[in-house]
């Protein structure tokens, strides 16, 4: 399924004693109470916002036609088909700047937080024996279980204030959500979330990937519309949005489907997945 949506046309990072950062704007709850409020619209004439975009320089992707730079992406599968560990290694070659195998990656190394709702240090430590194996760029962020529960305060709101804090923070261009449905509140309202999730990514000038979490279905039929009937509307919020899949070819073989994509030609659709092989070898725990 392709779309037609109309490209990011985000401004480009500036650069900063030699690398580049985004244009972070200040949290939406630091605003002084007596700005004036602002239109609901951005006025310009389609003449002008044409020539804004082709201004900018082309949109680099981040791990191929799967995620490009300046998108919100979304990626989902059934539990314990390896989500977390593919989030990882694309945030992992995104903080390098490098390729994974033969996709197509970013052109320098970025800034990367990794939001781990479900992913805690140990289950790394299981994973990655090696604590000189990440880059310095990539930074991970997990609620602390002492945290008291807030009063007078919606939970979901104060953790998303303290996610773009630490966007600004920490100079964090790159930002995973794993995942939507072990957020705060998220069963209450997923869309909304997906909501908040997409104008925070839009007011700090941010890439963004969301996994979320799919029934378990059968695997010997491909997917199809009906496994993502309960994602069509968080799909609406998104630029791309793929699939992770348990394959029928072998135990340990999965295969990654893009479902949508806004500013590319649809490239791993029906008949030319791209397929992986799931490995733990020496200093390597991924695809």
């Amino acid at each position: 399924m392709n779309t037609t949506e109309t490209p990011n046309s985000a401004p480009a990072p500036q650069q900063h004693n030699g690398t580049s950062q985004a244009h972070h704007a200040p949290p939406v709850a630091s605003q002084p109470q007596s700005q004036p409020q602002r239109g609901a619209f951005l006025e310009g004439t389609v003449s002008s916002w044409l020539n804004e975009a082709k201004a900018q320089p082309p949109i680099a992707p981040l791990f191929d036609a799967f995620w490009l730079e300046g998108e919100l992406a979304f990626l989902f599968g059934e539990t314990g088909v390896g989500k977390s560990i593919l989030a990882v290694q694309i945030a992992d070659a995104i903080s390098r700047g490098e390729k994974i195998q033969v996709f197509d990656g970013p052109r320098k190394p970025m800034r990367v937080g990794y939001f781990a709702f479900e992913l805690s240090a140990s289950h790394l430590l299981k994973r990655y024996s090696d604590d000189n194996l990440f880059s310095d760029n990539f930074l991970i962020f997990e609620i602390d279980p002492r945290l008291p529960p807030p009063k007078g305060v919606n939970f979901q709101d104060l953790i998303l204030q303290e996610i773009e804090q630490a966007i600004i923070e920490n100079g964090i261009e790159v930002v995973v959500i794993d995942s939507l449905t072990a957020m705060p509140d998220a069963t209450k309202d997923a869309l909304e979330l997906m909501r908040k999730l997409r104008l925070l990514k839009m007011r700090q000038n941010i890439s963004m990937l969301v996994i979320g979490r799919t029934p378990k279905r059968d695997l010997s039929r491909p997917l199809t519309e009906d496994d993502m009937a309960d994602l069509k509307h968080l799909i609406n919020f998104c630029d791309s949005v793929f699939a992770l899949g348990k394959s029928v070819k072998g135990k340990n073989v999965r295969y990654l489907k893009q479902i949508k994509c806004s500013s590319v030609e649809l490239k791993y659709g029906s008949g030319n997945v791209a397929t992986f092989r799931t490995v733990k070898r020496d200093r390597l725990n991924g695809f």
